[in-house]
């Protein structure tokens, strides 16, 4: 699933390359100018979104018109020569940083470097036909992420969404087989629970994505509502794994401390993933039994802990006490997301 996800993406952002590429070269034979540097800027300034293809195109066009001036002052002064090509590029970042024009240091500094060995007298001319071509470049990988495949990130979301919830319940029972069973912690679950983090983050940026997206788009209701949707799974998500972060904060000396419990925490571990594997989050009358068995156990590990607590640094919270209530707050987090998925399929049913 992860790989088609990214396919995709590659494949939609080669066409549009290609496109952008194929239009820039046709105007610019049209109007007589040179190509190459507004190739350059049509595949430099191709970016994710429209939204950040306009924004950025707004600080990228002046910081290659700063970069073309420095150039040909660079190449008045002191020739093709080594001092020419470092000028141009050190001062050509320089100032773009200064004017807070980020985004557009890249090309910029390309155009600033390429232009001192192909760049002829008359430099007027050289300047404009520079910030034409650079122009056009800009403006038609512009309008190609405008106009063509417009990318669905909220679809993206909730196939990740879907993976991640499974991956979820997975890591769970094997992070919890690792206290109960081997009483020591594994490289492969860590490596596992990173992966994870990674994966959530690239969601979370597909959400910000999308929203940018819409600015440029036409959208529906029903488009908003799924989109509303899977930004709470996914948020939900977010605290499940933030909760399954304290197991692995856990010494491997705290693994051993309730063996009387095992079963109860086994089932717990057990019952959550089941849900996590359902798309609707479903939560059925056992699971509620397996929990409040759990919260009583939870209750009662408060209850004892100041009395069996006899080491000599003060721990305010035992590793018993932190497993069961790392499990009960992700079932609190199960009962969100079956009231989040209620309320969209009611939201939804009139469509």
């Amino acid at each position: 699933m992860i790989k088609k996800w990214v396919s995709k993406i590659r494949g939609e952002r080669m066409i549009k390359t290609a496109l952008a590429v194929f239009f820039t070269v046709l105007i610019c034979r049209f109007f007589e100018l040179p190509p190459a540097f507004a190739v350059i800027a049509a595949v430099v300034t191709l970016e994710p979104t429209a939204a950040d293809s306009v924004q950025k195109g707004l600080q990228r066009f002046p910081a290659t018109l700063i970069g073309t001036a420095l150039s040909l002052g660079s190449l008045f002064v002191f020739g093709q020569s080594a001092v020419a090509f470092t000028l141009a590029a050190v001062l050509t970042i320089y100032i773009c940083y200064k004017l807070r024009l980020e985004a557009g240091i890249l090309v910029a500094t390309l155009t600033a470097v390429l232009m001192i060995p192909v760049a002829e007298a008359p430099y007027l001319i050289e300047f404009i036909q520079r910030a034409g071509t650079t122009l056009i470049g800009i403006s038609v990988s512009t309008i190609v992420n405008l106009t063509i495949l417009p990318p669905h990130f909220s679809r993206m979301v909730a196939e990740k969404n879907d993976v991640l919830f499974s991956q979820a319940g997975r890591l769970l029972l094997e992070k919890m087989a690792e206290i109960v069973e081997t009483g020591e912690s594994k490289n492969y679950t860590r490596k596992r629970f990173s992966d994870m983090q990674r994966q959530l983050n690239a969601s979370i940026e597909l959400i910000s994505h999308q929203k940018k997206e819409w600015k440029y788009h036409r959208y529906s209701d029903r488009d908003m509502m799924f989109f509303t949707y899977q930004k709470e799974q996914l948020y939900a998500l977010e605290r499940i794994i933030y909760h399954t972060h304290s197991l692995f904060m856990l010494k491997d000396d705290h693994f051993n401390l309730f063996p009387e419990k095992q079963e109860v925490v086994n089932q717990a571990a057990h019952s959550i993933a089941n849900v996590l594997e359902r798309k609707s989050r479903s939560i059925t009358e056992a699971h509620y039994q397996v929990i409040e068995q759990l919260d009583y156990t939870f209750r009662q590990v408060q209850l004892d802990w100041p009395e069996t607590n006899e080491s000599a640094y003060h721990h305010h919270f035992s590793g018993e006490v932190i497993i069961l209530y790392v499990l009960l707050s992700i079932h609190d987090v199960l009962e969100e997301l079956e009231n989040i998925h209620a309320q969209y399929e009611e939201d939804t049913s009139g469509f």
